[in-house]
């Protein structure tokens, strides 16, 4: 095998040995479930590959829906960048890209659009934008936070 995921819950003491024997055998990549702060140091001391915390992460993803109506999901790429779905108010209506110039006005990019459950992937500049839409925007934190209070 090439590839283990661990995730036994709570019981750490089991969840640990099951990882270091695992790397002893020599899976080439292993990913554990961490339930807290000195789970996951004990996981990187035994030099898994990815320390998975679910309950943080979606906890961080429900604070960015409860802080703005605009975000419709939040995927934290790491601690300062993000990908964010974000709903196109009246505000930007029948603008294309290049005239919201996102990227020079608030330094993030728009990767995607999705509108009516169809996806464009990389849009074209003239691609208009219409109310309802969700924008897929890429960026640093900041700025992806200043897209959403200024323009959108």
């Amino acid at each position: 095998m090439d590839h283990a995921i661990v995730s036994l819950g709570t019981d750490i003491d089991k969840s640990v040995l099951v990882t270091l024997l695992l790397k002893d055998l020599g899976f080439n990549k292993v990913w554990t479930k961490a339930v807290n702060t000195y789970h996951r140091k004990v996981r990187e001391i035994i030099g898994v590959d990815r320390v998975i915390h679910p309950e943080k992460d979606m906890a961080k993803r429900i604070a960015h829906h409860i802080i703005s109506d605009k975000v419709i999901d939040y995927i934290e790429l790491s601690e300062h960048h993000s990908i964010v779905e974000i709903l196109a108010s009246a505000k930007i209506h029948a603008q294309t890209l290049a005239e919201l110039n996102v990227r020079t006005k608030f330094g993030c990019n728009i990767i995607g659009l999705q509108r009516e459950g169809d996806i464009i992937i990389s849009p074209s500049a003239e691609e208009i934008v219409y109310s309802g839409d969700i924008l897929i925007v890429i960026g640093e934190n900041d700025d992806i936070q200043r897209f959403e209070n200024g323009a959108v």
